[in-house]
């Protein structure tokens, strides 16, 4: 009993097929692709990302570094020198909004026990720190404040994610907090006054 002639030619057939089909190289490319688009496309949304959180972070730091060098310029300040001051952040900032920028500036000096105090403090877009009380961070160790008062400027700045979606279900977070301290001298006097 052999193979029935029908089923031999169709045999034969669908193994030229197969043979054929496995040396055609005509839509490999578009398989490969198809397989690396995805990871291509989501390092292209993460480099975009991160570079944009890069540059928003260094225009935080510059804008706390500005508040705080402007301010150690003057002897006394009027509440509209320091709005003044707080307007030069949306320069900085700018292109990137300034709406969700905390910003403090405050002035540390000693209390009647040599304790670092809040001689004044001025905000925006938060609260100030209450003044006669202790500064609300940490001060560095060896910050001398006994003779001249320190100038602290602090940040704070809630960047959104552009692809604020993706980077939800990627990493988990739309949106990260970032800023900066400074802490200068007064330039022309031993102390600073907020009228």
């Amino acid at each position: 009993m052999g193979i029935p002639p029908l089923f031999e030619k169709a045999s034969r057939t669908v193994a030229a097929k197969l043979a054929r089909f496995r040396r055609d190289k005509r839509g490999i490319a578009a398989v490969e692709f198809a397989m690396l688009a995805p990871v291509l496309v989501i390092a292209f949304i993460g480099t975009f990302e991160l570079s944009e959180a890069i540059t928003v972070n260094r225009k935080v730091t510059h804008a706390t570094s500005t508040i705080a060098d402007l301010v150690t310029q003057s002897e006394k300040l009027t509440n509209s020198e320091v709005e003044n001051i707080f307007d030069a952040t949306a320069a900085v900032l700018s292109p990137y909004p300034s709406a969700n920028l905390k910003l403090v500036v405050a002035t540390i000096g000693p209390d009647a026990n040599g304790d670092p105090i809040v001689v004044a403090s001025r905000a925006r877009n938060t609260t100030k720190w209450t003044e006669n009380t202790a500064p609300p961070i940490s001060l560095p160790e060896g910050l001398d404040y006994s003779s001249q008062q320190i100038v602290i400027a602090k940040s704070e700045y809630s960047y959104k994610a552009v692809f604020s979606s993706l980077s939800k279900e990627i990493i988990g977070n739309e949106s990260w907090t970032m800023g900066d301290i400074f802490y200068l001298r007064p330039r022309n006097s031993s102390s600073i006054t907020f009228n």
